[in-house]
């Protein structure tokens, strides 16, 4: 791993500027047509006191960069958004999480499981509209319908209740964050 530091003056900035940025890189070497390094990028920083968490931000980019991207990418600590704050929580901690959350239906055979996850992320995505989730997976309504009804049995109901519904979806990005990774938060089944 490397850090480099974007001194004043750098990027544009005038010279009598004290704020820079920290970069951080996975150390991969890779040629211009072909680079499979990922960088991160930290916030910016007023000054030389803030190089502490500003590498730490940066780290921490690269990180879920890599998770979620794979290699090559550039990924911003300010555009972590949710990931940041999950970023910051134990394995043992998320694997609970989603488990309490999602265990139901992580329970269940293949293919089962993957289809009632799809239709519970679709629906997630679309702030839990049945018509929009039913018309993306290309289902009828009452299939949907129906999908959303063994969904509320296994989860307890969600549609209607925002606290669920935010709860469903942060386990959903866990999930989402550790797949991607090839990373199964080895607890769940």
């Amino acid at each position: 791993m490397a850090g480099t530091i974007s001194s004043p003056g750098s990027s544009g900035q005038s010279p009598g500027s004290a704020s820079g940025t920290v970069s951080y890189g996975d150390g991969s070497k890779g040629n211009r047509s072909a680079n499979t390094g990922s960088r991160s990028v930290s916030q910016v920083a007023a000054g030389a006191p803030d190089i502490p968490r500003l590498y730490e931000e940066a780290r921490v980019a690269l990180q879920v960069g890599l998770r979620l991207q794979g290699r090559g990418a550039v990924t911003s600590f300010a555009g972590l958004g949710l990931y940041r704050l999950i970023s910051n929580v134990s394995q043992t901690e998320l694997r609970a999480f989603v488990d309490d959350t999602l265990g139901p239906v992580l329970e269940l055979p293949e293919p089962a499981r993957a289809d009632l996850l799809k239709s519970l992320a679709v629906l997630s995505n679309t702030r839990f509209n049945v018509a929009e989730s039913a018309r993306i997976l290309h289902y009828h309504y009452n299939t949907m319908r129906y999908r959303v009804t063994k969904l509320e049995r296994m989860l307890g109901e969600f549609a209607d209740d925002a606290a669920a519904t935010l709860r469903i979806g942060v386990a959903l990005e866990v999930l989402r964050m550790y797949e991607i990774s090839g990373d199964t938060l080895q607890a769940l089944p």
